[in-house]
């Protein structure tokens, strides 16, 4: 069954109350791409620099990752995660066969997962993610995918931010 119904929605001065502060603190990016980097190694990814690949920043095949020297953190940090994450979907066994494009859209959502969740901006990086092509049951399965890889990405470079996001979606 398909339709709308009715929904009451509020502007924000029309609550009360003291105003919710942000929980979030400053997240130190060089200090979380360390620990990425670090987590990638721990799956046996093999990180290389190369001013070969300037156009795309990163590239990522067959468990090797070649990054562009002299990126800042800032930087750094969202495409790195892009590219550990496009090389653990790889590995991750799937009920349906995906394309590349699906691939390299669900490791862009998983990124942009962990980036939301550590509260780095990456807004710019991940602009074109879409994950929903027509067919619910595939877009059902990216979900999760990208929930698992998400999920165990945080867990190893943020425990303190990984935890809750696992306990919360019952993710082991």
């Amino acid at each position: 069954m398909l339709g709308f119904r009715g929904v009451y929605v509020f502007d924000v001065d029309q609550t009360g109350g003291e105003q919710l502060l942000d929980s979030r603190q400053p997240v130190d990016v060089a200090e979380k791409l360390e620990k990425l980097l670090a987590f990638a190694e721990s799956q046996q990814f093999k990180i290389e620099y190369s001013n070969r690949i300037a156009l795309v920043k990163a590239i990522s095949y067959r468990g090797v990752i070649r990054l562009l020297p002299g990126m800042e953190p800032d930087e750094a940090f969202p495409v790195l995660l892009r590219e550990v994450a496009s090389q653990m979907l790889y590995a991750m066994q799937r009920r349906t066969f995906v394309t590349r494009l699906i691939h390299q859209q669900e490791a862009k959502a998983a990124a942009f997962v962990v980036c939301e969740s550590l509260g780095v901006e990456s807004k710019a990086a991940f602009a074109d993610c879409q994950l929903y092509y027509g067919d619910a049951r595939l877009l059902t399965e990216s979900l999760e995918v990208v929930h698992r890889t998400a999920a165990q990405i945080l867990g190893a470079i943020s425990p303190e931010d990984g935890a809750p996001f696992k306990s919360a979606q019952g993710v082991q």
